[in-house]
């Protein structure tokens, strides 16, 4: 499965593999007042999982989840004093944006 690319003519869903402390760069302005911008350069912390999609455990620090994910926390010095109401201090959440590229 992760020799093939995610495209709409293979049905295969792609792959996000997060494994905490990878680095991680935005690439589109999203909350620029917060420093969420292009090219931004931070560190995942945590994944938040859609409950709406089935997941399966396979052992104590692997899950497997079959479906989008609801965010990503982000961490950087510049989040070190962020406090926002039920996520991680120090964190800032990143939701994910669909876009369709016309051909």
């Amino acid at each position: 499965m992760l020799s093939y690319r995610d495209n709409n003519t293979i049905p295969v869903p792609g792959i996000f593999m997060f494994i905490p402390g990878m680095p991680v760069v935005v690439n589109q302005n999203t909350y620029q007042g917060l420093k969420l911008v292009n090219g931004a350069s931070y560190t995942a912390v945590d994944v938040i999982l859609d409950k709406a999609h089935l997941g399966h455990r396979v052992s104590h620090n692997t899950v497997l989840h079959f479906g989008p994910l609801a965010g990503i926390l982000l961490a950087l010095e510049i989040t070190r004093d962020f406090h926002f109401v039920s996520i991680l201090a120090g964190t800032i959440l990143l939701t994910p944006t669909s876009i369709r590229i016309k051909r």
